[in-house]
């Protein structure tokens, strides 16, 4: 998840702005086959940059959400490898997105 933030009252030029800004992760387990059904809570998404860990106290705020994606990356939680990660095709169906 991609937010608008501010960091400090101030506009997080490096957190927000680069090609790698601030980003929100979780990571999920899913069926190589059939339907795969998640939630994500937003209390454990994780602060991001690069792919490196953030240690700054730094609160989600759901109504900033400007973006999402669904990817599947060669990096699993911040700062960790994906140990799934093969390189190559990947095909899926999105049956729907809700919020709860």
């Amino acid at each position: 998840m991609s937010c608008k933030y501010g960091i400090f009252g101030l506009r997080g030029f490096f957190l927000d702005k680069s090609p790698g800004g601030l980003r929100w992760v979780a990571e999920i387990e899913t069926k190589r086959f059939g339907t795969t059904t998640i939630k994500v809570p937003f209390e454990s998404l994780e602060p991001t940059v690069l792919a490196k860990k953030i240690s700054l106290p730094i609160i989600f705020k759901s109504e900033s959400i400007t973006q999402f994606q669904l990817l599947h990356s060669k990096f699993g939680k911040p700062g960790e490898l994906n140990p799934g990660f093969k390189p190559g095709k990947i095909n899926f169906v999105l049956q729907s997105i809700s919020v709860y």
